[in-house]
């Protein structure tokens, strides 16, 4: 078991040792294809829904792109601009393409006359609960402070999930880092115990 440790140690230093050059080519490439491939509409649309539905860091963008969406509608509208302009102004404050294209239909249902909250609902990306929020505010004639309660509401949510997250990470850290440091210890320096019990 400890001969097949130091094989697969001295196998894996030896692959990156002889394969340096073609692994930083590789991760060169990747990079540069990656970044060559944000400039297309379709990858940023794929790129941008795929960090919405990563697990865990997902829902955290989300959220925190709700709190700055309802912050900006919520200080647009109360410089006095109608609905349907304050929407489109802070679609283009989304750095998330997925979400900018999401936004700016629900410009498009809007000006055919739609609710803002029953647009929202249809596009079918924000939470259940922002849009009850929204439906609340727009019923009372109360939307721009509805908004800031959402702003506040998703603002320590994320707080807390980022919290909660990074409460998480560190132990999980700490046990691989372990694991890592036990396997190379007991790798290089078991056999010379064992050698040194045997003399």
């Amino acid at each position: 078991d400890v001969y097949k440790r130091q094989v697969v140690l001295v196998a894996v230093s030896h692959a990156l040792k002889n394969n340096i050059y073609w692994l930083i080519l590789l991760a060169a490439a990747c990079w540069a294809g990656l970044t060559y491939a944000k400039r297309s509409p379709a990858a940023k649309r794929f790129l941008d829904r795929l960090k919405l539905r990563t697990p865990l860091l997902g829902d955290i963008f989300l959220t925190y792109y709700i709190s700055r969406l309802a912050r900006t509608l919520s200080t647009v509208l109360a410089s006095g601009m109608p609905l349907v302009d304050a929407v489109r102004i802070a679609s283009g404050t989304m750095d998330n393409y997925f979400l900018r294209e999401a936004i700016q239909k629900v410009v498009k249902l809007l000006e055919e006359g739609g609710g803002f909250a029953a647009s929202l609902e249809r596009v079918q990306v924000f939470p259940t609960m922002a849009i009850r929020m929204v439906d609340a505010g727009e019923s009372g004639g109360a939307l721009e402070t509805v908004l800031d309660d959402v702003a506040d509401f998703y603002e320590m949510d994320v707080d807390a999930k980022l919290t909660v997250l990074t409460s998480a990470i560190e132990p999980a850290l700490m046990v691989i880092m372990g694991l890592l440091i036990g396997f190379i210890v007991l790798a290089m320096y078991l056999p010379i115990f064992q050698l040194a019990g045997a003399i």
